[in-house]
Parts: C-alpha cells; sequence; structure tokens
C-alpha cells in the first residue's frame, strides 16, 4: 500500500506542483536583481583563474583572497573611468559652446561651396535643422536614444553596481562550492552531460567578455589617437564614445565616419581622407579581424553565428546579452552536433 501510494499519479503531479510554485517564487524573489547577479558571476567567470592565483598566494584563505579580487576589480574599473569621465566632462563642454558658436554663424562649410547642389541641399535642409535647437535634439535624440538604452540597459544605476560587486564577493569566496552543488542538482535532470554543457559555456563567456571588452578598449584608443592626430576637437570624449559603441558589432563607426565627414566638410580634404582611412585600417581592423579570431578561436564558434548571438543576445537582454547569447549558442552547438550525430553515421 506505501509502495503504490508512494508511485500514485495523483502524488506525483502534487510534487510537481509543490516544487514549480517554489521555483516560480525563487524566480520572483530574484527577478528584481538578475541583472546584478548575472554581472556578478560573469565577472567571477572571467577572473577565476586570477582568483585562484592570488588564493594560492595567501594560502587558502578564502575571505581575504575574495576581498583581495574584490579591490583588484574595482581599481581596474573604477580609477580609468573616473578619469576619462573627468576629461570627457571636460571637454563635452567645450565642444558644446564651440558648437553652438559655428550654428550661429550659419556656415556653409567650405568643401560644399565647390559644388552648387549640394550647398543647395544644405542650406534648403541641414541648415534649418542645425539653428532649430529643438528640431535637432529631437532627431540627434531619436537616432541614438535607442543605441544607448542597448549600452546602458542592464546593470548601469548605482544600486545594481554595488549589488554586482557585493554578488561578486560571494561568488569568488563560495564559487567552488556554489558550482559542485549546481552540478550536483543538475545531474538529477541531464546525467553525466552536465560537464559537456557547462564547459562550453564558461569557455564562451571568457572569451566573449575578453574579447568584447579588450575590443572596445583597443578600438577608443586607437580612435582617441587618430581624432587627436587630425586635429578633431574633444578626443578623449570621442575616443570614450567610440569604445562604448564598440561593445556593439561594428559600433565604432558611429563615430569615427561623422567625424571624418566633419573633417571634409570644415575644408580639411586631407584631414578628412586620413581619418576616414585611419578608421578603417586601424579601428576597424580590431572589429573585423582582432575580435572574431580572438571569439571564434577560443570557443570553435562559427563568428557568424556568435554574431547574430550577440544582435539578439542585446536586443533580449540589454548589454548582458553580449555574454548570455553567445552563451546560451554555445549550449545550443553542443546539442546540435549531439543531434546530428546518428544521422550522420546512420547512412552506411
Amino acid at each position: 500500500m506505501t509502495s503504490k501510494s508512494a508511485d500514485s499519479p495523483l502524488l506525483i503531479v502534487a510534487q510537481l506542483a509543490f516544487y514549480g510554485i517554489l521555483v516560480l517564487l525563487a524566480g520572483v524573489l530574484i527577478r528584481p536583481f538578475w541583472e546584478a547577479l548575472t554581472w556578478g558571476l560573469v565577472i567571477s567567470l572571467v577572473t577565476w583563474p586570477l582568483y585562484r592565483r592570488v588564493l594560492r598566494a595567501v594560502r587558502g584563505r578564502q575571505t581575504l583572497a575574495a576581498l583581495l579580487m574584490l579591490i583588484l576589480v574595482l581599481s581596474i574599473v573604477a580609477v580609468p573611468l573616473t578619469l576619462l569621465f573627468r576629461s570627457a566632462a571636460i571637454e563635452g563642454a567645450a565642444m558644446l559652446e564651440a558648437s553652438r558658436a559655428w550654428m550661429a554663424t550659419d556656415p556653409i562649410p567650405d568643401l560644399l561651396e565647390r559644388f552648387p547642389a549640394l550647398a543647395r541641399i544644405w542650406e534648403e535642409s541641414l541648415s534649418p535643422l542645425l539653428h532649430d535647437s529643438g528640431r535637432l535634439g529631437g532627431t540627434m535624440a531619436s537616432q541614438v536614444m535607442p543605441w544607448l538604452r542597448a549600452i546602458a540597459g542592464a546593470g548601469t544605476n548605482l544600486f545594481q553596481g554595488v549589488l554586482a560587486f557585493f554578488t561578486l564577493f560571494f561568488f569568488y569566496r563560495n564559487g567552488h562550492r556554489y558550482a559542485t552543488k549546481t552540478k550536483a542538482v543538475l545531474r538529477r535532470f541531464l546525467g553525466n552531460d552536465v560537464d559537456r554543457l557547462i564547459d562550453p559555456v564558461r569557455e564562451t563567456t571568457r572569451a566573449v567578455f575578453l574579447g568584447v571588452i579588450l575590443a572596445a578598449v583597443s578600438q577608443g584608443a586607437i580612435a582617441g589617437i587618430g581624432f587627436a592626430l587630425f586635429g578633431i576637437p574633444s578626443p578623449v570624449l570621442l575616443g570614450l564614445l567610440t569604445g562604448i559603441f564598440a561593445l556593439l558589432p561594428f559600433g565604432a563607426t558611429m563615430i569615427w565616419v561623422p567625424a571624418a565627414v566633419w573633417l571634409l566638410l570644415q575644408g580639411g580634404l586631407w584631414q578628412g581622407i586620413g581619418m576616414a582611412l585611419w578608421g578603417a585600417i586601424a579601428i576597424s581592423t580590431i572589429d573585423n579581424l582582432i575580435r572574431p579570431l580572438f571569439i571564434s578561436g577560443t570557443t570553435r564558434l562559427p563568428y557568424f553565428q556568435v554574431f547574430f548571438a550577440f544582435l539578439g543576445g542585446l536586443a533580449a537582454f540589454g548589454l548582458l546579452g553580449l555574454f548570455l547569447g553567445p552563451a546560451i549558442l554555445a549550449v545550443w552547438m553542443v546539442l546540435w552536433e549531439e543531434w546530428a550525430r546518428p544521422s550522420e553515421e546512420g547512412p552506411a
């Protein structure tokens, strides 16, 4: 009787319903903080090898190692960004004043004076737009704000940032224990395939994070050098914007292409051509060559698929999607290869 009642369909349904409600309630509790938790997880995965070295250096004292790593990550992130944003704020104010003075003179760019048809388009369309500050601001906002929302969507407010670093400390200190228990739970559902599915996620997350961040920082720095070299005002501000937009595939072109066009419109033909070449050769090479090679070479995922995983993840999850999209793709590719293998080996 006991064995039959234990295996009765009604009891199984009740247990599944109970577990489902528990999972749902846990999701509701975590939902407001999932971005901070995920950022903490991503950063801990990427920096885990360094944490292991620190842990060995302090002879296995986990709390001390976690605290030292947290200070190191905060220093790497906070100090350079504070200096950059300070310089960018100063240059931004100067650029705003220069733009207002330029618009007040009602100029026709020197280059357009050689082409009457283009000068007429400037006078009839673009010049009124520049002088109507409300219309200009609305037009710029409509073009730029969707990109800024995508970039700043996840983890950018102060509270989420503090939670992310708070979470990071505990992922460092208790990460090994969390990983062991998570694998034990997943084995109940996935069997012995857990490691085969989790390992690609870890490798992909590290490769994408390093590839995206290093590429963005490199593009921002190289772009800033180019802006200063060819005489574009506010090179630090524009370099910072280039680095931010470079988080997106081909995003850096949204900064350096207008900068090259601006130089041409100002009559600086050779400076504009030089900036265009600098952008196409120096800046875009990182986006088109180094980042794909770094990510695809490390993860063995085709960059064509990683590219769409970037875009799909960005649309679905915001900035976190840059890492979640390829991680999901990595699991899918493992399963795809496994499902495709019997059909490939079947026909003789």
